[in-house]
């Protein structure tokens, strides 16, 4: 990210020296963590060790969550609806988007609704997505739910989801064949740059517009892009030159405190939103990194104790993942959106409940429900450290 921000540096305000130090102490980091752990002499991971029964558990287990995403739909449609209703905004998907931020930012994030379904519903498609490279028998039925998954985040204008949704589905892909998918590969970004110019010149951001000539709309998609890619760089660099320009409410806690006013607890809870920063002349972001959450309360320690976790807890979940434990490749779907997404934002420790519900939504398919073995469907490899065939650790780039 670096070094495109340098290929298109006239188009943003420069970063600093401070800026660029920090970014490297974190890569750093983040890489000692990871080798700390992959040279942990035997080191075990935990196995599960229940599957599915046959497949047809499974199959029937994905055709009922089938069934309850094609109902959630019309609720789905009916919510979207009022959310444009109760909005000041004259566009239909604009006035979506900024009520459902409006409700977002809601002590608790508002009333349940439909759309809370959206995350659990990403999880239970990276286990479809498992089930695809293993359960042939059901692939019609697993494709079918992958699909509305995306569809259901489609319609709440959740460009950040659907990403989540094509990473993951990649990143579960590679583990499982132990080789980049390439076809799978170009048809997610092909995927997501549709959704993103969708999104941007649906809601207008970047004064984008269906009416210009193809050239303009190129470089407002261009310009947006860029926006999205190295713009967070050069807002946290304008953060470490102004310490108190933007109030940090990406606080660690956070989950805890929002779960808490989901019950009514009444706890002081800040803005989901953090404060905009002017990136280049007319172009403003309020996304800082990955490193903004730890450097705004802990300095460059926090970012290096932060950033040297992030990369144990890669390491573990890699490791997992190549051993073919099912919890393990559920899991290295957040682990590679986290990495993809730390020169965006903070995708981990913020999102501790997604990973949460993606452990009991794993438990639930691999223990509670089969009755037979993993080693069945999910034949154990040996760990990666006593193969010579193994890929190296997760290093930041």
């Amino acid at each position: 990210m670096l070094g495109l921000l340098c290929a298109v540096g006239g188009l943003f305000y420069p970063v600093g020296p401070d800026g660029i130090y920090i970014y490297m102490i974190g890569a750093f980091s983040y890489s000692i963590g990871a080798l700390f752990v992959w040279f942990l002499p035997k080191l075990r991971m935990a196995r599960v060790s229940r599957t599915p029964d046959g497949n047809r558990r499974t199959g029937k287990a994905f055709l009922i969550l089938l069934l309850s995403i094609v109902a959630a739909l019309p609720f789905l449609i009916v919510y979207t609806r009022a959310q444009a209703y109760n909005s000041s905004s004259d566009s239909f998907w604009t006035g979506v988007r900024s009520s459902y931020i409006e409700q977002n930012d809601l002590p608790g994030g508002g009333t349940m609704g439909v759309a809370n379904l959206a995350p659990i519903y990403i999880v239970l498609a990276f286990i479809a997505v498992l089930e695809l490279t293993v359960n042939p028998r059901y692939r019609r039925t697993l494709l079918t739910f992958f699909g509305l998954v995306f569809l259901f985040q489609l319609v709440l204008v959740a460009r950040s989801n659907i990403m989540q949704l094509l990473v993951g589905a990649v990143a579960i892909c590679a583990i499982r064949r132990g080789r980049l998918p390439v076809r799978v590969i170009l048809l997610s970004v092909l995927l997501f740059l549709f959704v993103f110019g969708l999104n941007q010149f649906v809601l207008g951001k970047l004064d984008s517009n269906w009416s210009g000539p193809t050239s303009a709309k190129a470089a407002s998609f261009g310009r947006g892009s860029m926006a999205y890619t190295v713009g967070p760089l050069v807002a946290f660099d304008d953060v470490i030159s102004h310490p108190h320009h933007v109030l940090n409410t990406w606080k660690v806690y956070k989950p805890f405190v929002r779960l808490a006013n989901k019950f009514g607890a009444g706890l002081p809870e800040l803005s989901q939103h953090l404060d905009y920063t002017e990136i280049a002349p007319g172009l403003v972001t309020n996304v800082y990194t990955f490193y903004f959450t730890y450097y705004a309360d802990f300095g460059i320690p926090g970012i290096i104790v932060a950033s040297v976790l992030f990369g144990a807890l890669s390491t573990v979940v890699y490791r997992m993942a190549r051993q073919n434990s099912p919890m393990g490749i559920v899991l290295y779907a957040l682990v590679v959106y986290g990495v993809i997404m730390s020169t965006f934002a903070e995708c981990v420790c913020l999102e501790v409940f997604l990973w949460l519900k993606a452990a009991i939504s794993v438990t639930f398919f691999y223990y509670l429900l089969p009755s037979t073995s993993v080693t069945d469907r999910y034949p154990r490899r040996a760990d990666p450290l006593s193969t010579t065939e193994a890929c190296g650790p997760p290093v930041a780039q």
